[in-house]
């Protein structure tokens, strides 16, 4: 799906704007989503902990996709 979206989606799709916006943009939002997501674990907020995993690994996937591994 990551990958569709990025070659063959409308210029809305998320994954589109971040693979144009390119690599080091990916890896930046990868170290930001890791440090927010250790935050909320260190605070103890399950809630934060549970929408910065998704954020991690929604990031996490488009930096795969970006070193073509699927």
């Amino acid at each position: 799906m990551i990958h569709e979206r990025r070659t063959d989606h409308p210029l809305k799709s998320h994954v589109r704007h971040m693979f144009d916006r390119g690599f080091d943009e990916i890896v930046r939002k990868v170290g930001e989503e890791s440090i927010e997501l250790m935050l909320a674990a260190k605070n103890d907020d399950r809630q934060a902990f549970l929408y910065e995993s998704a954020d991690l690994m929604f990031h996490f996937l488009l930096l795969c996709e970006a070193q073509n591994v699927s």
